[in-house]
């Protein structure tokens, strides 16, 4: 009995040691991380659940929001966790210095990054009410994120960029834009999430009737006319937006960032322009690439065929600028049979038409670096159609590339891409004064 009664004081000894041990830390810890000339705001948050701590990491220069930290680590004095990234697990070890941390985070092939955490107020989700709809294919996964006030000011419905993007994808906007009074609905693409149906084989006009579909769901929940709603499409989006619009003429605004007013087809021969032009090569060689890239589009228009494509990839393998273009890596003729019957239904879609019918005010975002689209011919378009009458305007941000990533002065990402200071105030300012 002694015996036991020992075990069990060491027992509730150590439980209570362990629990002194992480007291400390539990809360919300804000500040910066350093490398170089480069700084970039952290803000974790540190709490116990289910008898285990752990830790959410916010990068919000960056636009991240609730990365779940590995495997969690405190002792009387230091916090240790790991940041998973694409790049590789990245450790984090910070040491208890009066009401402050001081530490390091490491990146592979980076090295050390100092970090500085004070104190901060915990931070508080906007309330987010999940919900699902019936759509067009079937189930729509969608989330309603409101500000804290009782009335929101307005309302975004985020509109996806390519791929298969879930509702997350938009998050971090929806979170920053609710700070500002302005609610969000984001939704899972067709076959991604908790949506039904399949991307793979959803044209633009199969996506706009999924934004209709929320557009509806959402007013409805947050109280707001429709004319107090507008949509945000990036990249892609910007193709499915005015289609979403022409389909809910009463909407309040649109905004597009990195998103093309040109065809899908000029938007997917700019890489390798790009390529050659930041090269210098001349005109002949760019419009020497252009034809052999118009001959894969015509390989996709005949369902695969892309024999005329090989012959002429084949016939300029030589030339000098061959090798500086990604016309290999891009434009493979190894396909599968989905992406060649999506891509032959929206490869000469044209959004100037729906852009020029516009009746709302529109504000679209490049940067001077986008090597997706061609962000020079789109400002020119929507600067046309401004000039028309149209109210639209356009804002180029420079030294930004299709991401709305800060770039280096020598072109490259830095260690923490932000995105430009003001991008989201700007939207605000401009969301605000559409439906005022």
């Amino acid at each position: 009995m002694k015996f036991l009664i020992v075990t069990f004081l060491f027992i509730a000894n150590l439980s209570i040691a362990q629990e002194l041990e992480s007291d400390w830390a539990l809360g919300s810890w804000e500040g910066t991380a350093n490398s170089g000339q480069e700084q970039t705001t952290i803000r974790i948050k540190v709490r116990e659940t289910l008898s285990e701590i752990s830790v959410d990491i916010d990068l919000l220069d960056i636009g991240v929001i609730g990365i779940p930290a590995r495997n969690t680590r405190i002792t009387q004095n230091t916090l240790e966790f790991q940041i998973p990234s694409d790049s590789g697990v990245q450790p984090v070890l910070l040491e208890r210095e009066g009401n402050s941390l001081l530490g390091i985070w490491s990146e592979s092939g980076r090295g050390d990054a100092s970090l500085l955490l004070e104190p901060a107020e915990l931070f508080v989700t906007p309330n987010e009410q999940r919900l699902r709809v019936t759509g067009e294919a079937g189930i729509l996964g969608l989330s309603i994120i409101m500000p804290e006030q009782s009335a929101p000011l307005a309302g975004v419905v985020f509109v996806h960029g390519s791929g298969p993007e879930t509702r997350d994808a938009s998050r971090f906007a929806a979170i920053r834009l609710a700070e500002s009074g302005i609610a969000s609905a984001i939704y899972d693409k067709r076959g991604t999430g908790e949506s039904e149906g399949d991307w793979q084989t959803a044209d633009f006009y199969n996506l706009a009737t999924d934004v209709s579909t929320v557009i509806e769901t959402f007013a409805a929940a947050s109280k707001l006319h429709v004319n107090q709603i507008g949509l945000i499409g990036t990249s892609q989006g910007a193709w499915v937006a005015p289609l979403a619009v022409s389909l809910n003429d009463e909407l309040g605004f649109l905004i597009t960032v990195s998103g093309p007013a040109t065809t899908p087809k000029e938007e997917g021969h700019w890489n390798v322009i790009r390529e050659l032009q930041l090269a210098g090569y001349s005109e002949t060689a760019i419009s020497q690439a252009d034809e052999i890239m118009s001959l894969w589009d015509q390989g996709i228009l005949n369902n695969g065929d892309f024999s005329d494509f090989i012959r002429a990839m084949n016939a300029a393998s030589n030339e000098d600028w061959f090798e500086e273009t990604s016309l290999q890596r891009i434009f493979s003729t190894d396909l599968p049979a989905w992406f060649i019957g999506w891509y032959k239904a929206v490869m000469n879609f044209d959004p100037l038409p729906l852009l020029r019918e516009l009746t709302l005010p529109m504000l679209a975002i490049l940067g001077d670096q986008d090597e997706e689209q061609p962000w020079q011919r789109t400002a020119e378009l929507l600067e046309a159609l401004a000039e028309e009458g149209n109210d639209i305007s356009v804002h180029i941000y420079n030294d930004v590339n299709h991401a709305m990533r800060r770039l280096t002065p020598a072109g490259q990402l830095s260690r923490w891409p932000g995105r430009p200071g003001d991008f989201f105030e700007r939207q605000v300012d401009f969301i605000l004064q559409a439906v005022e």
